[in-house]
Parts: C-alpha cells; structure tokens; sequence
C-alpha cells in the first residue's frame, strides 16, 4: 500500500481549513485551479458526496494523486488554456495558493469569471507581501526565496490585501469578505513592539500596521452576482450540547457556507449591531429564549422560530412566529399550537443523513418567513466585531465553522493560530 504523501513537503495534501469552509455545503460543481493532491476536494467530498470536483495540477505527481478524489484532474496550462468547465457551471472557483505564481493573475481572474454560475463563489487564498516576516528579513538582509511557503521560489506576484481587492473588482467579481489567517501570533507580537519606536517616528499607526502585517495570508470570498443577506442567529442551551450541535450549530455552519449568508450561534448569542434592515431569523433550541427575550427579538424585526425536539417540554408555541421539528410525529402535535411547521431531521457534515441535502430547503423556508413578516418592517438595528471583514454592506454576512459557534461572530478559522 502506498503511504500517504506527507502534508509538510506534498502541495495539496493537506486540506485549507478557511476554504473548506467556505465552499457551498450543497454545490454542485466545485473546479479547484492548483489543486495538488487534492486533499480539500477529498475533504469537501466528504460533507458533499454528490459533488462534481473537477482539478487542474500541471504537476503529474500531484494529479495522479488528486486524481484518486476527482471526477476529472487537467494538467492544462492555466494561463494558456481554459478550465475544462462550461460557462456558468461552476457554484465554486477555487485558487488556493496560486495566483501568486501566474505571470498574469489578472488575465485569468477576468476570463474565469463567466464559469460562475448566479450563485457561484470564487475562493482565494493569498499570501501577503506586507507579513511582517518580510519586513524582519529585508531589516537584517536575509532575503532569499525558499523551496516552500511565503518565500517559494516560483512565486511571481505579490498582493496586498488592498491590491487584491482592487483586482477582484477589476475583473468585475463583488467582494464578499476576506479572511486574515494569522500563524505565529507571538513572534509577531514581539516584532511589533521592537518596531514601535520606529513606526511612530515615520508617522505609522501601530494597530494599523499590526493589521496589515500580521496575516501571512488572506482567503478571499468574491461573486459574480450579489447574493441576498440573510442572518441567522441560533440560541443554544448550555445543558444539551449535542442537541446544540445537531440542531443548531452544524446546520448554521452549512447555511453559512452559503454566499449572503450570515451566523451567530451560542447559548448567550445576541443580535449584533450594523444589520439594517438585513432579514434576520432567530433559532431557539428547545426552551432557550424566554418570554421577554422573544418580544424583544421581534421588536428588532427578528422573525423567532423554536426547535422543538420533545413538544411536551415546551411551554408555549403560539408566542413565536414558526417552529421547527425533526419528526413528523412532532410535527402533528405542534400544528395544534402553530401552523408555521417545517421538519427536518437530525444532520451532520459527514455521515449520514448529510446536511447538503438540506441547505437550500432551510434557506427557502427561512426566506419565505420573512417575506411574510416583511410587511412589519424591522427598527433600526444596530457595529459588530468579527474575525472575517465581511465586505457587503449592510455588513451582515459573519460566518462560523463546524466547532466555531460559541456565541461570537465570525468565520471558522478566518484569524487562526497553529
């Protein structure tokens, strides 16, 4: 049996955490440009087994292992040649860790742009020029490109976070939001403040130029069509935590991979400020939320909606605007309090039953909730804090990840230490 290729040395063989989570839980048809060994294809297909995953490695090394997860692996030339993919097919784009290396990113982001389909997502992750590595080398005069990481040898551009958004909207893509992705938080503490003095003397800012040079790199969510606002926010019981991750947690990760779509999840989660007038659904798991709480959130324009699991816990289902049950049998004896009932059952990413199945049936019944309480429009609701810049206003879309929902806003992994 041939061993596994080792994460440290192979390109590919380990998965993005920060773009797994972002690929569309129930996408369809996934391309990954650079794909290497195809670890985050493998990774995706198994939360989404239904998936076509379609690579492109010029490495043969590489594309015969990715091979081994892929409907199809090209080793076409990427710069010269099309992805073998047809216009508006895609519901993901990834380059993850290649862009850098094309002599002309730019031309490539602007002709791959039409492979995106209405709801489809470009991903990107970036290495960033402004590290603060870059500066300690250049400082002591030991700049020389390595065999791997920041410092690779066939790197041939270099991005900015500005820059790089700058070439999204060039090559007429919308961005979502970027993701800083921070490894070594202490050694570039102790940089910073070695470099306070002199940054105060040029006039720079310390806690602005400790946000551009502390990511070592970014991971991009951009479109091509701008995608509805949605936010979710789920209020989970301290005392049922695999309740909380079977009917909460998990499902919110899935809707968060979801273009638009913003979550926050926890058993004191709270409506953050800055929504506007961004359609927002509150999830209460079991008897989480009290009365007061409930008013409250429909006067902020919520629409409140109870997951039910055991009906007779519950002490009243008329005081919210729909519940949620996972059988029918719960279903039938909640129709007696309200009418506003949808099922589904208990999911998970991997395993089976998979949340894929699921996502575009919550998002339309949420949506469809909302449209009927549209006509009692929202106050004015209040900035927000969150480890991934969501770039959309109203800035509603914070996301979270599998194991990433305790009550703060933001994406899985977005700023990560390792």
């Amino acid at each position: 049996m041939n061993a596994a290729p080792d994460p440290a040395t192979t390109y590919g063989a380990r998965a993005n955490p920060d773009l797994l989570a972002r690929i569309p839980l129930d996408a369809r048809a996934v391309l990954d440009v650079g794909c290497g060994a195809g670890a985050l294809g493998a990774a995706f297909r198994q939360r989404n087994p239904a998936t076509r995953l379609t690579g492109v490695e010029p490495d043969p090394a590489l594309r015969a292992l990715a091979a081994t997860h892929f409907d199809a692996v090209s080793g076409a030339d990427i710069e010269t040649t099309p992805p073998p993919v047809e216009p508006g097919s895609l519901d993901a784009l990834i380059f993850g860790d290649v862009l850098e290396h094309l002599a002309d990113p730019w031309a490539v982001l602007r002709r791959d742009r039409a492979l995106l389909s209405d709801r489809g997502v470009l991903l990107i992750c970036i290495p960033n020029i402004e590290h603060w590595s870059f500066t300690a080398r250049l400082l002591r005069g030991e700049w020389r490109y390595e065999r791997m990481g920041l410092f690779d040898e066939t790197h041939l551009r270099w991005f900015t976070r500005d820059t790089m958004r700058r070439a999204l909207e060039e090559a007429g893509y919308i961005p979502l939001e970027v993701a800083p992705r921070v490894f070594g938080r202490e050694a570039a503490e102790a940089f910073a403040a070695r470099m306070a003095p002199g940054l105060s003397a040029l006039g720079v800012d310390l806690a602005e130029w400790r946000r551009r040079a502390f990511p070592l790199q970014y991971v991009w969510r951009a479109a091509r069509v701008r995608p509805e606002p949605l936010f979710l926010l789920g209020r989970t019981l301290d005392h049922d935590p695999d309740g909380a991750r079977r009917r909460i947690l998990d499902p919110f990760a899935a809707l968060a991979t979801q273009p638009g779509v913003g979550t926050i999840a926890g058993p004191r989660a709270r409506l953050p400020d800055g929504l506007g007038d961004t359609p927002c659904i509150v999830v209460l798991q079991g008897e989480a939320g009290d009365a007061a709480e409930i008013v409250a959130f429909r006067a902020a324009g919520a629409v409140v909606v109870r997951d039910v699991v055991d009906v007779a816990s519950i002490p009243a289902l008329h005081d919210v605007d729909a519940v949620q049950v996972r059988d029918e049998a719960a279903r039938d004896a909640v129709l007696r309090f309200n009418p506003n009932v949808a099922m589904f059952p208990d999911a998970w990413f991997e395993g089976e039953p998979r949340l894929a199945d699921q996502v575009a049936g919550r998002l339309a019944w949420y949506r469809g909730l909302w449209e009927r309480r549209a006509a009692e429009p929202p106050s004015p609701a209040p900035s927000r804090e969150g480890r991934g810049e969501t770039l959309l206003p109203p800035p509603s879309c914070r996301r979270h990840a599998p194991g990433v929902t305790r009550g703060r806003v933001g994406v899985g992994g977005a700023e990560t230490e390792r």
